[in-house]
Formats: C-alpha cells, sequence, structure tokens
C-alpha cells in the first residue's frame, strides 16, 4: 500500500499538479 499510495499521488499531479495536489494536500495530510 506504501508503494500504490505515491504511485497514484504522481499519476493525479502529472495530469493536474495544482488541482491534485490541493484536493489530496488536505488528505494526504489527515493520514499523516
Amino acid at each position: 500500500m506504501s508503494t500504490q499510495q505515491p504511485t497514484i499521488i504522481y499519476t493525479l499531479t502529472d495530469e493536474a499538479p495544482l488541482l491534485a495536489t490541493s484536493s489530496f494536500l488536505p488528505i494526504i495530510r489527515k493520514f499523516v
């Protein structure tokens, strides 16, 4: 799971870095 999480984030950031980072930032912070 630790290897799958970063892969998904990287794929999203590749298409929309601003959108993905803004939407995933709070989600990742809550998980961490």
